[in-house]
């Protein structure tokens, strides 16, 4: 957390207004192997960039930008296990969701999607990917945890 929080202030320092930062996050609990679509809570305008933390390290991900002239989008993977993620607007919520095929150990961590706009950067609020040992009771339910569901995407 300590790394997103420099990451924050050195953005201010560089002289961009952060709008929009969520103190709640949700946690994803799979299993290994399963497929998983990541929601981001920052609108689609210009760029969305998503990052992963893990320990101390900050990993950009992927960027998806707007090209207004071809009125399109355009996205950009910038890892080399990105064979595994996808990208697709969420008509719904005009954001950028995140879908990790094949989930593995190496894919747990922190997930921050960010709106950057000229002169403003919007923090998503962080989602948490993590295994779960077992199945959980359909009982156990807490607004804070989501299984994450099988979902089809295009």
């Amino acid at each position: 957390m300590r790394d997103v929080y420099f990451t924050l202030a050195l953005l201010v320092w560089s002289g961009y207004r952060i709008n929009a930062i969520s103190a709640l996050s949700s946690v994803y609990l799979v299993r290994p192997g399963d497929d998983v679509v990541l929601p981001c809570n920052v609108t689609f305008n210009l760029h969305t960039l998503w990052f992963r933390q893990q320990s101390e390290d900050m990993i950009h991900l992927t960027t998806t930008a707007r090209d207004n002239l071809n009125n399109r989008t355009i996205d950009e993977f910038h890892i080399d296990d990105n064979d595994r993620l996808s990208l697709y607007l969420d008509n719904h919520t005009k954001s950028i969701s995140l879908k990790i095929i094949r989930v593995k150990e190496s894919d747990q961590g922190w997930y921050y999607c960010t709106e950057w706009e000229t002169g403003a950067v919007h923090f998503g609020k962080g989602v948490r990917l993590a295994f779960t040992a077992a199945p959980l009771p359909a009982w156990y339910q807490d607004s804070m945890i989501a299984l994450a569901p099988s979902i089809e995407v295009p």
